[in-house]
């Protein structure tokens, strides 16, 4: 995402394409016989749903890992974006609102396994929440 500008993000259809695109590549990786990972917001649990169905169209396990971290540490986190990106200040935080806003947490009828990750804390300590902890990296 670097040099894109953030208000582009938001613009259109912009974010329809991007899901369509990752899916679309992901089931060619996942058609090859190895895992992916997406990573996006996937905010809504229409768009979870069409991961984890492409996920069982291939055999393959779905695991959505929910991401958060202390509200300091994402406005932190959210700054340096900006400042890397060289947009707008405040790009970053405006596109992070319209993902809260539209956010909707999953349900227990949803498929797939959730996991949610606390990134404010240490990696090793995410990795053991996906059940990686023990994995030797390949």
């Amino acid at each position: 995402r670097a040099g894109i500008p953030t208000y582009v993000l938001r613009v259109g259809d912009f974010a329809e394409r991007v899901y369509r695109g990752m899916l679309r590549r992901a089931a060619d990786v996942l058609a090859g016989g190895r895992p992916v990972v997406l990573d996006a917001c996937f905010a809504d649990a229409g768009r979870r749903a069409e991961a984890a169905a492409l996920a069982a169209r291939h055999g393959a396990e779905f695991v959505f890992a929910y991401c958060d971290a202390p509200p300091e540490q994402v406005a932190a986190r959210l700054a340096r974006r900006d400042r890397r990106d060289g947009g707008p200040d405040g790009g970053w935080p405006a596109i992070a609102q319209s993902v809260t806003a539209q956010w909707q947490a999953p349900s227990a009828g949803e498929p797939g396994r959730f996991v949610r990750i606390d990134t404010g804390r240490p990696r090793h300590e995410w990795l053991h929440a996906l059940g990686l902890g023990t994995k030797a990296r390949p």
